[in-house]
C-alpha cells in the first residue's frame, strides 16, 4: 500500500515535469498501462510493460542530462577561451600601463585583470567595484553584467541537471528489480533500494566507490562483477 502511494506520487511528479521531447508520450504510456494494471492486477504482461515504460523514461532523461552537460561544457570552454583571450590582452595592457602610468591608473587595471582570471577559472561570483563615473567605472559595470549572466547560466544548468537527476533517482528507486549503475571507471553511481536490500549494503557504503572494492567483501557483488 505504501509502495503504491509512493509510486502514484512519483507518477504525478513525472506528469508535471515533462521537459524532454518524447517524454510526454512515454509518460502517457506509463499512465495508461498503470491504469490497466489497477483494473487487472494479475496481468504480469502489464507489469512488465510498466517496467519497460519506466526504463524508457529513465534512459530519455539520462540522455538529456548527458546532452545538456555536453552543451554546458562546450559553452563554458568557449567562454573560458574568450575570457582568457581578453584577460591576456588586458594583462599586457595593464603591464604597459603599470610601468608607464601612475598607480591610480594601474591599480584598477590590475584589479580588473585579477577578476578576469577569476572568471576564466569559472568563479562567476567575482565582481569589481570602481568609484566615480569615468571609463573604469563603466568598464566595471560591463564586467559585472557579464559575470552575472555567466553565473545565472551556470546556476540554471545546474538546477536543470539536478531536477532531472532527482526524477531519475525516484524512478529507479520505485523499480522492484535491483539496479546498480557504474561509470566508466567501474565506480558505483547509484543503487536502488531493492539492490541495497539484497546486497545488504548501505547507500553510504557504496556510492562513489570502485565496485571491485565492494566485491572483496560482498559475495553477491563479486558474482555480479564476474
Amino acid at each position: 500500500k505504501d509502495n503504491l502511494k509512493l509510486f502514484l506520487n512519483s507518477l504525478q511528479h513525472q506528469q508535471h515535469n515533462i521537459t524532454e521531447i518524447g517524454e510526454d508520450e512515454l509518460t502517457s504510456h506509463l499512465t495508461s498501462h498503470f491504469q490497466q494494471l489497477m483494473a487487472n492486477p494479475k496481468d504480469s504482461g502489464l507489469l512488465k510493460q510498466i517496467r519497460n515504460d519506466i526504463t524508457d523514461i529513465m534512459l530519455l532523461n539520462m540522455q538529456a542530462i548527458q546532452r545538456k552537460s555536453n552543451i554546458a561544457n562546450l559553452t563554458a570552454q568557449k567562454s573560458v577561451f574568450w575570457i582568457t583571450l581578453a584577460g591576456t590582452i588586458c594583462f599586457l595592457a595593464a603591464f604597459v600601463m603599470f610601468v608607464n602610468l601612475p598607480g591610480s591608473i594601474a591599480n584598477p587595471i590590475r584589479e580588473l585583470t585579477d577578476s578576469i582570471k577569476q572568471i576564466a577559472a569559472q568563479n562567476y561570483s567575482q565582481r569589481v567595484h570602481f568609484s566615480g563615473h569615468d571609463e573604469f567605472a563603466e568598464l566595471a559595470s560591463s564586467f559585472n553584467t557579464m559575470a552575472e549572466k555567466l553565473e545565472e547560466y551556470q546556476l540554471s544548468n545546474i538546477d536543470k541537471l539536478m531536477m532531472a537527476k532527482k526524477r531519475i533517482e525516484t524512478l529507479i528507486d520505485n523499480l522492484e528489480d535491483p539496479i546498480i549503475g557504474l561509470d566508466e571507471q567501474k565506480r558505483i553511481l547509484f543503487m536502488n533500494n531493492t539492490a541495497l536490500q539484497i546486497t545488504g549494503l548501505k547507500n553510504t557504503d557504496a556510492m562513489g566507490k570502485p565496485v571491485q572494492d565492494i566485491a572483496v567483501k560482498n559475495d553477491l557483488i563479486r558474482n555480479l562483477v564476474h
